[in-house]
């Protein structure tokens, strides 16, 4: 599938993730729909279907039956045990054959995309110049590696037309990369996921940590902390504390300290520098989840272009935002046009 040819090169960039480990079946395929809004004509790829008012192409809807079958074909076997093979008359699903049911799925995952592309110019997120540039380059690199042959199968395995339908696929997943981190920069702007976005203040904070196994109690390792707490609040340079006692490996790879927002640094850490003013020093704060105890520092955020976020956040705003896009296509009226009967079954 065209999410696997992103991946032969091994990239690590998260420019160049499609992000199919998300488990829901809408968001696996509508990460790589077509990159669709108007514009299309008769010709070759004519209009087959209607959402809100935008076209849905045929070529659109072919891309999307490699999905819909793929998702689909388990649940047609289990209604039809007896089958050796897939026959796409057979009765499926609301009075549809298995083809008509492909097709209108098809359609429907087309019309995610769609919505979710009006959604983000309306808010004034769009695929850079440089983006494009990229993904050419990336392109380019891939029909290098694989040779002619190979490039040809692989795009017609997929039901890729060639490689200007590639490319606006790979900017249509480009597009959802930047939604998200805009969604993500300025939840705000955003008020339909602003509460799943908006993870608090932007804080920045440096510390002293002591681990109680370095010490020979846990009153000791504390004893020892009341001392360095009471020499930093007499003024002791406190990066110089850090250095000679702390023990968080990490102070080392950010001397400036770290910025980071609300459920990346566990609860008592956390808690303490939302009380501080900037500048301003803890007392001692037991983590008792990392065993150690911590002396902390409340700066203004070091560096605001990496700012620290929970795990897995990007990947549980991405879940959040293609949900609401499928509630979306799944509310909308979409017109289907008796052309859409005549697409071929992959």
């Amino acid at each position: 599938m065209a999410r696997n040819m992103r991946n032969r090169e091994g990239k690590s960039n998260s420019k160049f993730i499609i992000w199919g480990a998300i488990g829901l079946a809408v968001i696996i395929t509508a990460v790589v729909l077509i990159f669709t809004l108007g514009g299309f004509g008769d010709g070759e790829n004519p209009v087959v279907a209607r959402v809100e008012g935008h076209d849905i192409t045929r070529g659109d809807v072919e891309f999307e039956l490699n999905f819909a079958i793929e998702d689909l074909i388990w649940e047609f076997f289990m209604m039809h045990p007896d089958m050796e093979g897939i026959n796409y008359n057979a009765p499926f699903r609301d009075g549809h054959t298995f083809a008509e049911y492909l097709r209108r799925e098809a359609a429907r995952m087309a019309a995610v995309s769609i919505l979710m592309t009006a959604y983000a110019q309306q808010h004034g997120v769009s695929v850079s110049e440089q983006d494009r540039i990229e993904i050419n380059q990336h392109i380019n690199n891939m029909q290098m590696q694989m040779g002619p042959v190979e490039w040809a199968l692989t795009l017609a395995d997929n039901g890729i037309r060639d490689r200007e339908h590639l490319q606006e696929i790979f900017y249509s997943e480009q597009l959802v990369f930047n939604l998200i981190n805009a969604i993500i920069a300025n939840p705000a702007a955003f008020p339909r996921f602003t509460q799943y976005a908006d993870l608090g203040e932007v804080l920045g904070a440096k510390h002293i940590l002591l681990f109680y196994e370095n010490f020979e109690t846990h009153e000791a390792a504390e004893a020892f902390a009341y001392e360095l707490l009471a020499r930093a609040l007499a003024g002791e340079d406190f990066d110089m504390l850090v250095a000679t006692y702390g023990g968080d490996p990490g102070m080392e790879w950010n001397p400036q300290g770290y910025t980071f927002v609300r459920g990346v640094m566990v609860e008592p850490f956390y808690d303490a520098v939302v009380a501080l003013p900037i500048g301003g020093i803890s007392g001692v704060v037991h983590n008792d989840e990392h065993g150690g105890i911590h002396i902390i520092k409340r700066i203004e955020p070091p560096d605001l272009d990496n700012i620290m976020r929970p795990q897995g956040f990007e990947q549980f705003l991405l879940e959040i935002v293609f949900i609401a896009f499928n509630e979306d296509a799944m509310e909308a009226d979409i017109e289907f046009l008796r052309s859409l009967d005549r697409i071929p079954m992959p």
